[in-house]
């Protein structure tokens, strides 16, 4: 059987809330389609370059 990702960007000082809030729609994924497998994903978001975008967030 294939799981279904979740998936989640953690911003630097945010991984606690991240945590909580992937916990939370695990719950309600697996209460809502109990039958389904899920499997949770994170990636680290990281601040551009200073010379790019100033402000902007971007996948690692």
């Amino acid at each position: 059987m294939t799981a279904h990702r979740i998936g989640f960007l953690v911003w630097p000082g945010t991984k606690a809330l991240t945590l909580a809030l992937a916990e939370e729609a695990l719950r309600v994924a697996q209460r809502v389609h109990p039958e389904v497998v899920y499997e949770l994903s994170f990636l680290q978001a990281e601040a551009t370059e200073p010379s790019a975008l100033a402000g902007a967030w971007h996948f690692p």
